[in-house]
């Protein structure tokens, strides 16, 4: 019996309570993605110079699902991307019904719809989305409120996340700076920025921690915030890097009043970067991580058990999934 049939089975059939490990923010950046999506040459020259900067794979939905079966994960959340609705050049735009198609035959892979607040009927095609998903395929709402040119404080928006909050969807939303997206709006992935939606009663998961390195009070108001609001988790994607300290993550993973707060994130297809953890994991560890290239989401997935992850980081998502409204 293959992995997840046997998950089934002990979940459905014996009612052995088995929770779902979950990486709940891959970004799909391949062939067919690149080909039947909305991409400026200034975007597909800034994917080309990461690629070869960081060793970059890339990989469709179907790659995302090959790499999950061959990982110690169950589920991978696939994240769409809208455009700016402000009269700006569109860099990037991976459309709902796109991801939602291609993930459709992998029971392995869920979707987060990318609904940017600014769009016409924002509210109506949130709600569109919600009626029409009878696979239960949508798992969360994504912005990078850096790209997608909108400030998350703006109570003009209200309306749309009072839609959000009635049907319980999760927002994956990017949090400090947004560097592989071409010009960003930086000013916009403040975290303090989310309070309205939070008061508004939205479920937000702060992703990358709040934390960026060239703004350090990030981190630390973002931290009071998962505090503050009952309603904020956040994310581990991209922690293991260059533009994040992968610190601030092992003190999150120290803050055990706050694992329940915690979910996993890879950031496929960026790699965790190896040598952020020279000074952290003993030689012999990262050389063995090192020889897991060929699959970056259970290299990441590794990294992070390595440097404390606590079990329920992996699971946590599953809990939010369940209690999405549903027709």
């Amino acid at each position: 019996m293959q992995k997840k049939g046997l998950l089934q089975f002990l979940k459905e059939i014996r009612g052995v309570l088995i929770m779902l490990k979950f990486d709940a923010h891959t970004h799909p950046i391949g062939n067919q993605i690149i080909k039947e999506s909305i991409l400026s040459t200034e975007q597909k020259e800034s994917i080309e110079n990461y690629k070869k900067r960081n060793n970059m794979p890339l990989g469709d939905p179907k790659d995302i699902a090959t790499l999950i079966e061959s990982s110690h994960l169950d589920r991978a959340i696939v994240l769409a991307s809208d455009k700016p609705y402000d009269g700006s050049k569109v860099h990037i735009e991976i459309p709902n019904e796109l991801v939602l198609k291609l993930c459709s035959n992998h029971p392995e892979l869920l979707v987060a719809v990318s609904i940017n607040p600014t769009k016409p009927n924002a509210a109506e095609y949130l709600d569109t989305l919600m009626e029409k998903d009878i696979e239960r395929k949508i798992a969360a709402c994504k912005w990078v409120p850096n790209s997608l040119m909108f400030d998350p404080s703006n109570k003009e928006h209200i309306n749309f996340y009072r839609r959000l909050a009635f049907w319980n969807l999760p927002v994956i939303t990017h949090t400090g700076n947004q560097h592989f997206c071409y010009n960003p709006n930086q000013s916009y992935g403040d975290p303090e920025l989310l309070k309205t939606p939070l008061e508004e009663g939205v479920r937000i998961i702060g992703a990358h921690c709040g934390a960026d390195t060239g703004n350090e009070r990030y981190f630390d108001n973002f931290v009071q915030m998962l505090k503050q609001y009952e309603n904020l988790y956040t994310d581990t994607s991209a922690m293991i890097g260059t533009t994040r300290k992968p610190e601030q993550l092992i003190y999150l993973f120290s803050r055990k009043d706050l694992h329940h707060k915690l979910i996993h994130g890879s950031d496929f297809p960026v790699r965790p970067k190896l040598k952020a953890l020279k000074n952290i994991l003993p030689e012999e560890i990262i050389y063995d991580l090192s020889l897991i290239e060929e699959n970056p989401i259970q290299q990441d997935y590794l990294c992070k058990i390595a440097v404390g992850a606590p079990e329920s980081c992996f699971s946590n998502f599953e809990r939010l999934y369940n209690q999405i409204k549903r027709n």
